[in-house]
């Protein structure tokens, strides 16, 4: 029988456990040389050892396969989740040590998401703002490019210290609180678990950061909430647009940051420092400061997304107020970023 003192036992085991792997793994990087050392675009100034989200990784994975022994968690979605995951992993591990070419990479990628759609199915539908748009036969097409720009987009995001952990957090635990409300205990405790690992890597993650989590941990994060995704969606019946809303900070920042580099002819392929969180840290914010914000708006979203997810009130007014946010948060990274340039220039 499940209760919640071994709930809570096994969640402290895994933040403990994920902590003591990253610190090994950590170690490894460093004798290996395996350091992502300071250029132009970067936002640290000393080489940091990366690669530390193999540690998170391993424990979820690991800890999923013992609950799926205890627990009524079906085969397909275990299958669904793990494979796909593991070849992320494995992709992003490679990648931290070899810097795969990007054929390689997306490669990977698109198969680790047809994976995905044979074994868990697509987004047949979407709802958004409560209109339900029915994909037809683009249900492959969609869920393959929802699978592959989630997995990019975190690799994106992850660029100073803590802010991809913390998010990951937030939502990992916002989406174990849906599930539990539907009395699916597998799938709640798979997304506590996941929150937990990632909680015993942010001890080294957080500023002034000991090790990155690299392209094995923003892989894994972002796979994982795409994969999270379909399930809310298919076998659960959560709105499209409440997983919309609770990665929006994310999302919003990835997405108009590349739509306003390639409206500007940039190389939007190549690393930059463009983006809103990039930009708060140039404009003299550290990157605590920025990770506790990002931490702060994610939480205070993921009370919109959950009333989303509940369908408690009208549709349409937690996705305005969610981009209605947002805006105004741009535009307080915009205005310190003009201030802080007329100081330096005063």
């Amino acid at each position: 029988m499940i209760t919640i003192t071994l709930i809570a036992l096994l969640l402290f085991s895994v933040v403990l456990v994920s902590a003591l792997l990253t610190k090994q793994v950590r170690k490894v990087a460093i004798a290996s040389e395996r350091l992502d050392k300071p250029n132009e675009r970067s936002l640290h100034g000393k080489p940091i050892p990366r690669g530390g989200g193999l540690a998170f990784a391993i424990v979820s994975i690991l800890v999923w396969c013992l609950l799926a022994v205890a627990l009524s968690v079906s085969f397909a979605t275990l299958v669904g989740m793990i494979l796909p995951l593991s070849i992320l992993v494995l992709t992003g591990w490679l990648d931290d040590k070899h810097n795969l070419k990007i054929p390689v990479r997306l490669s990977a990628q698109c198969f680790a998401s047809v994976l995905v759609v044979v074994v868990l199915g697509g987004l047949d539908h979407i709802d958004i703002a409560g209109v339900t748009i029915d994909l037809g036969w683009l249900v492959w097409p969609v869920t393959i490019l929802w699978i592959i720009w989630l997995v990019n987009l975190y690799n994106f995001m992850d660029g100073i210290d803590g802010i991809a952990s913390v998010q990951g957090i937030v939502a990992a635990t916002t989406m174990g609180l849906w599930y539990g409300v539907r009395s699916d205990i597998g799938m709640s405790l798979i997304c506590f678990v996941m929150a937990a690992a990632v909680t015993g890597f942010l001890y080294y993650n957080w500023p002034p950061a000991k090790i990155f989590m690299g392209d094995a941990g923003s892989l894994f994060l972002g796979g994982f909430f795409a994969i999270q995704t379909i399930v809310a969606t298919v076998n659960f019946g959560i709105p499209f647009d409440a997983m919309l809303i609770l990665l929006s900070v994310f999302l919003a920042d990835a997405s108009v940051t590349l739509v306003r580099r390639m409206l500007r002819g940039e190389k939007w392929w190549q690393a930059h420092r463009s983006h809103f969180y990039q930009r708060a840290v140039q404009s003299n914010l550290s990157h605590a400061t920025v990770s506790l914000s990002v931490l702060s708006l994610s939480v205070f979203i993921a009370f919109f997304a959950t009333m989303r997810a509940m369908e408690i009130g009208q549709a349409w007014v937690w996705l305005f107020l969610t981009v209605f946010v947002l805006i105004a948060c741009a535009l307080i990274v915009t205005h310190r970023e003009s201030m802080h340039s007329v100081s330096l220039n005063g």
